[in-house]
């Protein structure tokens, strides 16, 4: 009887323990996007996983791993696996996730290795590892995480969880650096200006384990290259032959040199953006650009260059038409002086007809104009031109009688416009005859 019952309790034993055995549970591993859609290289991402059960996609419930259930988590170049650098092994929540920071930063895991970027985004991986719960590992994640788990393995009693693996690749860009060449630069024609730039990180770097996407403040980037242009055409695209120098930035991240506003390459006017800046970038940094106002005055006053024109230089001595007296002002580069220049005291006067108003002063067009209107008297009108008292020239205009052949249509008009006034003017003096 003892033997039967001996006999039959290991029967249940063994029965209970047939159907309480259960193969180890298959995973499956998943790497979300990063929230960045471009990621730089001096910026942080958060790495999410999720691990579910690979029968149904249902998260592995939390019980399961309570102990010990954690993801590696690494990345690399996707050219070069080998080279693949430990992140992190952060543990699995209650309903499969888990997530570590990835800050791409050159260095920043302590490897001689730098994060390098591209214009078009350089592909990196980051791969994360579930070397499974309760289960040899087995072969090595990289190679097969999942071979541990072979339909061929041992049923585990216990119901534990098997290797899985995954990777996502990530495309990283360059940082956009900042250019800043100030508000604007100014200076007269034949003298020297210090062009200057400040060439900066504007986001800063994101500190290792924090939260913040960007670095607390800007870092100033020393040591790197800029090349500064003179935009000659003001098209807003300096070409290599308009360079005015380059140099690199000191430990206040500015760069500078000088350039001469030399004649014969500079020509006074404003441009709007006659000052350009570039570092073409590196391995870590995109190009960075900057483009600033330049205004560059006339030079010194050269009374020797005066122009005088008039227009038309006959008219009618009809006691009507005009001509116009216009006084160009240039320097000593034979530059027309503008509105950047100082205004000067410009006088005219003349032996006939009659000046109207007084000399204007057009900076846009840089003259100085004063009309003179013609009289009843034949002759030629010289006009005495004086500025800021010296006396720089004579200008001519030859006044006609109705036998000039300068001007036909408007002695016509004129000689028209006479005789209306002779008809008008009959009728009037044969009623003042009447009367007396």
């Amino acid at each position: 009887m003892r033997r039967s019952a001996t006999i039959l309790t290991g029967l249940l034993v063994a029965m209970f323990a047939t159907s309480a055995a259960r193969a180890a549970q298959f995973t499956a591993l998943t790497v979300d996007a990063p929230a960045l859609a471009q990621p730089r290289y001096s910026q942080a991402i958060e790495v999410v996983l999720h691990l579910s059960l690979a029968t149904d996609g249902a998260a592995v419930p939390g019980t399961a791993c309570t102990q010990g259930c954690r993801v590696q988590v690494s990345i690399g170049p996707e050219d070069t696996p080998g080279t693949f650098f430990f992140v992190n092994d952060p543990v699995i929540d209650a309903v499969g996730t888990a997530s570590t920071r990835l800050t791409f930063v050159d260095g920043r895991y302590g490897t001689d290795s730098a994060f390098l970027a591209a214009d078009d985004g350089a592909p990196w991986v980051v791969r994360a590892c579930f070397l499974g719960h309760g289960v040899a590992p087995g072969a090595p994640c990289e190679a097969s995480p999942a071979a541990a788990c072979a339909p061929a393995a041992v049923e585990d009693p216990n119901g534990d969880l098997c290797p899985s693996s995954a990777t996502r690749t990530v495309a990283l860009y360059p940082e956009i650096p900042s250019v800043a060449l100030g508000l604007g630069f100014e200076g007269k024609l034949g003298t020297e200006l210090v062009v200057s730039a400040e060439v900066s990180d504007a986001t800063g770097d994101a500190a290792p384990g924090g939260t913040d996407v960007d670095g607390p403040q800007p870092t100033l980037l020393v040591g790197v290259p800029v090349q500064f242009f003179y935009d000659a055409d003001n098209d807003g695209r300096p070409s290599l032959n308009e360079s005015i120098g380059s140099a690199e930035t000191n430990a206040a991240g500015v760069a500078s040199v000088p350039f001469l506003l030399d004649p014969q390459f500079v020509l006074a006017g404003s441009y709007d953006s006659g000052i350009h800046a570039e570092f073409s970038g590196d391995d870590r940094f995109g190009v960075g650009r900057s483009s600033a106002r330049l205004v560059v005055r006339p030079g010194d006053l050269d009374l020797e260059r005066t122009i005088l024109e008039v227009e038309p230089d006959v008219i009618p001595a009809d006691n009507v038409s005009i001509a116009l007296i216009r006084v160009r002002l240039v320097d000593e580069f034979n530059n027309q002086l503008d509105e950047t220049s100082e205004p000067h005291d410009v006088q005219m006067t003349t032996d006939l007809g009659r000046l109207l108003d007084e000399v204007e002063r057009d900076p846009t067009l840089g003259f100085y104009s004063i009309e003179l209107q013609a009289t009843r008297k034949v002759g030629t009108a010289t006009v005495t031109v004086t500025v800021d008292g010296t006396e720089v020239g004579t200008a001519a205009v030859e006044m006609t009688g109705e036998s000039c052949t300068c001007g036909h249509a408007r002695s016509s008009d004129s000689t028209a416009a006479g005789g209306a006034l002779l008809l008008l003017a009959l009728p009037l003096a044969r009623r003042r005859r009447g009367r007396a």
